[in-house]
């Protein structure tokens, strides 16, 4: 069975694909009815409208932002080195904007 995202050839029992993970028809002649939005970051910035009726209201980083600043924040003081507060660091580096 061949996936009808990426082509990668399944096992026929295959119920999704397994580089891909779409769903996969249940036989060859079978019709997938939903359709796969893909989409950019930038044509989901925040006021924009997706799939004609989704309005963007904020973006998962501001809120992870905010949140890992708040944390560091709080243990500004802990003790040097602490694993916690270092991946916390880290990865609010690696937030676009952080």
């Amino acid at each position: 069975m061949k996936c009808p995202k990426c082509q990668t050839v399944n096992s026929r029992d295959s119920q999704y694909c397994k580089k891909c993970a779409t769903p996969l028809p249940l036989d060859e002649g079978q019709i997938s009815f939903t359709k796969t939005l893909e989409t950019t970051r930038d044509e989901l910035a925040r006021g924009t409208l997706f799939a004609g009726r989704y309005e963007i209201i904020e973006e998962q980083g501001d809120t992870a932002r905010a949140n890992y600043r708040k944390f560091l924040d709080l243990w500004k003081n802990a003790d040097p080195g602490l694993p916690e507060v270092e991946d916390a660091r880290v990865r609010l580096t690696g937030l676009k904007g952080g």
